[in-house]
C-alpha cells in the first residue's frame, strides 16, 4: 500500500469528543498539508520508506523552504488550539509536524526572533505522555524525522553551490595586483559574498601581447564564471571577442564607446559594463603640470604603447598636439613594442635640452615601469606618470586616477549582476578621484624645486 500525508491523515483522522467536531479536526489535519503544498513547503519528492505499523508507504515530503512559509505554521498551531477540543490528541497530532518544522527552523538561525515555537517539554509530552497511540506517535515521529533530512540535505546542496566570479588581469601578479585581489574580495564580502562560502573567484593574469591575452580570456570563459571582472582595454577586447553573453564588468578602460564595447555610456546595450579611467584631454593637464615643474620646457614626448591604449594612440595624440600648441613646445609621439625601444627613445630624448616625457596608462607601460623610472632618473628626464604606484616606487611625479577606488567600486556591479541586474541597463561609471602625487626625493636628484602651487594641490608629498 501507498500512502502520502494526505491520505493518511484522511484514512485516520485524529480522534475526536464526539462526531460533531470530528470533520472540523479533519479539516484542520489537513491544512498543514495542504497549504505547506500550495506554498512549495511540501513538494512531490517521495521517500520510500517502511513504516513500523507495517504499511509499505511512500511519503511525499519537501524541504523547509523558511522565508513565506512560517505563518502557514504559526496558524496552524493556533487554529488546532482555538477549536475548543476536549481530548488533547487533536491539537497534537495536527500541530506536532509544524512544530518540529519550527524547531528545525530556530536551529538553522531562519525563524524569525519574535516567533514563538514548542519547547523541548512539551515535545516530551506528546511523544511520551500518552496523548497520542503509538502508531500515530511512530508515524509522527518518522515524518519529522524525514523532513529534518531533506531539510538538511537541502541545505547542504545550497551552502556548496558557490557563484563563480572571474578576474582577468591585464598584468603580472605583482604587488600591486595583489592589492586589487584584495580590494575586489574585500568589497565582494561587504556586499555578502564570501569566498568559500557562496562564492569562488577565479584570477587569471595576462601579459602585454594579444594572443597571449586572447589565450586567457578564452581559458577564463570556458569555466562558465557568472560574472568576469576585466582590467584594462586589451583585456575587455579580449573578453568581447570570445563571450557576448557572460556579464563583464571592466575596469581602467579608457574608451569603451570606440573600442565598441558599450553602444554608449548611459545605456551600454549589452553585456559589459564598468568604469572608465581618465579622458584624451588628460594630456593638456600633464603638460601644465610639467610646465610649472620645469619653466624652460621646450619639447615634450607622449609615450605609450599602440597595442595597450584605445585607437593604437589616436585616442591621445590630437588632443596632446593641439595642448602642446598651447604651451609652445614641440610634441613628440613615441610609440614602444619592446624594453629595447623604451632604452632607445629614452636615450634619444634625454639629449635634447629642455625635454620632459608623459607616460601614458596602459599595461605595456605598467609591466616595464621598473625600467621606464631607472632610465628617467639616469638620463635626467622630468617624467610625469599616470598612476601613483609609479612614484611610490621611484618615479618624479604622477597625476590620474586613483585605480583601487575603481576596484572597489566595481564590486558593487559585480553584486547587482549576481542579484539578476543587466549589464546593459548599469551605465558606465567615470572616475571620481583624482590625485597628485610628488617624490620630492627624485625631484631633488633631478635638480628640480617644485612650486608652492604644486606643494599645496599635491595629496601625497613622499621624501
Amino acid at each position: 500500500m501507498t500512502t502520502n500525508i494526505t491520505t493518511y491523515f484522511r484514512k485516520r483522522p485524529p480522534r475526536a469528543a464526539n462526531a460533531a467536531t470530528a470533520p472540523a479536526l479533519d479539516l484542520l489535519a489537513l491544512r498543514f498539508v495542504r497549504a505547506s503544498a500550495a506554498t512549495g513547503l511540501l513538494t512531490d519528492l517521495v521517500r520510500s520508506a517502511a513504516l513500523p505499523f507495517g504499511e509499505k508507504s511512500s511519503i511525499s515530503i519537501n524541504a523547509c523552504a523558511w522565508a513565506l512559509r512560517l505563518r502557514h505554521i504559526i496558524s496552524y498551531q493556533s487554529t488546532a488550539a482555538e477549536e475548543g477540543v476536549r481530548d488533547r490528541q487533536n491539537a497534537t497530532e495536527s500541530g506536532f509536524v509544524a512544530a518540529t518544522v519550527s524547531v528545525i527552523l530556530a536551529n538553522a538561525g531562519k525563524l524569525p526572533r519574535n516567533v514563538t515555537i514548542i519547547g523541548a517539554s512539551t515535545f516530551a509530552t506528546l511523544m511520551h505522555g500518552g496523548t497520542m497511540d503509538l502508531t500515530r506517535r511512530t508515524f509522527v515521529a518518522f515524518l519529522s524525522a524525514a523532513l529534518a533530512m531533506r531539510w538538511t540535505s537541502t541545505f547542504a546542496q545550497t551552502a556548496t553551490h558557490l557563484r563563480i566570479v572571474g578576474v582577468l588581469m591585464g598584468i603580472a601578479n605583482d604587488a600591486e595586483t595583489k592589492a586589487r585581489a584584495k580590494i575586489i574580495e574585500q568589497g565582494l564580502a561587504k556586499e555578502g559574498w564570501i569566498v568559500g562560502q557562496n562564492l569562488r573567484l577565479e584570477y587569471r593574469y595576462a601579459a602585454s601581447d594579444t594572443e597571449s591575452i586572447l589565450s586567457v580570456a578564452k581559458e577564463l570563459v570556458s569555466l562558465h564564471p557568472d560574472v568576469i571582472i576585466g582590467h584594462s582595454t586589451p583585456v575587455v577586447a579580449a573578453l568581447h571577442e570570445v563571450t557576448q553573453t557572460i556579464p563583464i564588468v571592466f575596469v581602467v578602460v579608457a574608451d569603451p564607446v570606440g573600442s565598441g564595447f558599450v553602444a554608449s555610456i548611459a545605456r551600454p546595450g549589452g553585456n559589459i559594463t564598468g568604469f572608465t579611467v581618465v579622458q584624451p584631454t588628460i594630456t593638456g593637464k600633464y603638460l601644465s603640470i610639467l610646465r610649472e615643474l620645469k619653466p624652460q620646457l621646450t619639447s615634450v614626448a607622449l609615450m605609450y604603447n599602440p597595442e595597450s591604449v584605445p585607437g593604437g594612440g589616436s585616442f591621445y595624440m590630437p588632443p596632446f598636439i593641439e595642448s602642446a600648441k598651447e604651451f609652445n613646445v614641440t610634441p613628440i609621439e613615441v610609440k614602444v613594442r619592446s624594453a629595447a625601444e623604451i632604452e632607445t627613445t629614452m636615450a634619444n630624448l634625454g639629449a635634447l635640452p629642455g625635454s620632459a616625457l608623459i607616460v601614458m596608462p596602459g599595461n605595456f607601460t605598467t609591466i616595464y615601469r621598473e625600467l621606464i623610472i631607472s632610465l628617467a632618473a639616469r638620463l635626467q628626464i622630468p617624467t610625469i606618470y599616470p598612476y601613483r604606484y609609479f612614484v611610490d616606487e621611484g618615479g618624479l611625479l604622477s597625476y590620474g586616477i586613483d585605480v583601487l577606488d575603481l576596484f572597489r567600486r566595481a564590486p558593487d556591479y559585480v553584486d547587482r549582476i549576481l542579484q539578476g541586474a543587466k549589464p546593459a541597463e548599469l551605465p558606465v561609471q567615470a572616475p571620481r578621484k583624482f590625485e597628485l602625487v610628488i617624490n620630492l626625493k627624485a625631484a631633488r636628484a633631478l635638480g628640480l624645486v617644485v612650486p608652492r602651487i604644486l606643494l599645496a594641490g599635491a595629496d601625497a608629498l613622499i621624501d
